[in-house]
């Protein structure tokens, strides 16, 4: 149905997710495969568990890029992530990168790992990592039960326009690096700074795909919004 949606309506891209995907080996491998055979766009979102033994099979498929976490330096992303997540990680973008596949890094913000943003960003562009995105921890699952700290407004403020110019300054170096500008916030501070000036002077839309132009199919067919706005809108195949 997405190939028939595709092929009637408009471009897709699709984005495998988990869990991690690359744990039902059979069934993502045939899913891969069907949207290879179609000239569908599939990246990855996952870990590094099997990544090794599945890496040449990626490759086959031609996935468009494989994103891993890193929440921090070594020991603040081994403590959120577990002891020896870091260096797992290192491997993992040491065997993408071997094999040609475009590595993406995910930092997901908290107070407790802001302030070792830039630290992880210049690591990624020495590492030859393709885009590095941050957005703040959504305080559902685990975030909720650790009650990870989001930062006050006024501090969250000055941390996106700190990073701004260090984004800045690494782009007027030439350094080949995709610094996403993912958090909705950007584009209100970028407002304020006079850089995005939106045609309708009081109405500044950012960023959220939900409605738009994104939508979530989840392992037994439901359908949501967005994986993380878990409200049922329809069911397949039956809708």
């Amino acid at each position: 149905e997405i190939i028939d949606f595709r092929d009637e309506y408009s471009p897709v891209n699709v984005t495998i997710t988990g869990g991690h995907p690359l744990l039902a080996k059979e069934k993502y491998r045939a899913i891969l495969k069907k949207l290879y055979e179609n000239n569908l766009s599939v990246q990855i979102l996952g870990n590094v568990h099997n990544l090794e033994e599945e890496i040449d099979f990626l490759k086959s498929v031609k996935v468009k890029g494989y994103q891993l976490s890193l929440d921090g330096t070594k020991e603040m992303h081994d403590k959120k992530r577990g002891t020896d997540s870091w260096d797992e990680v290192m491997r993992g973008i040491e065997a993408l990168k071997e094999h040609d596949i475009p590595v993406d890094i995910m930092f997901t913000l908290s107070r407790d790992n802001m302030h070792s943003l830039t630290e992880v960003v210049d690591l990624c562009i020495k590492k030859g990592v393709r885009r590095f995105a941050f957005d703040r921890v959504v305080p559902i699952g685990s975030a909720e039960v650790n009650q990870l700290a989001l930062p006050s407004k006024e501090e969250y403020k000055k941390f996106l326009y700190d990073v701004f110019q260090f984004y800045s300054k690494h782009k007027s170096e030439g350094e080949e690096i995709y610094l996403a500008l993912k958090d909705q916030l950007w584009k209100p501070l970028l407002n304020d700074m006079g850089i995005f000036n939106p045609e309708e002077t009081d109405k500044i839309d950012n960023g959220c795909p939900v409605g738009v132009s994104g939508i979530s199919i989840l392992s037994d067919g439901v359908v949501v919004p967005c994986r993380r706005l878990p409200i049922k809108i329809g069911k397949l195949p039956e809708q």
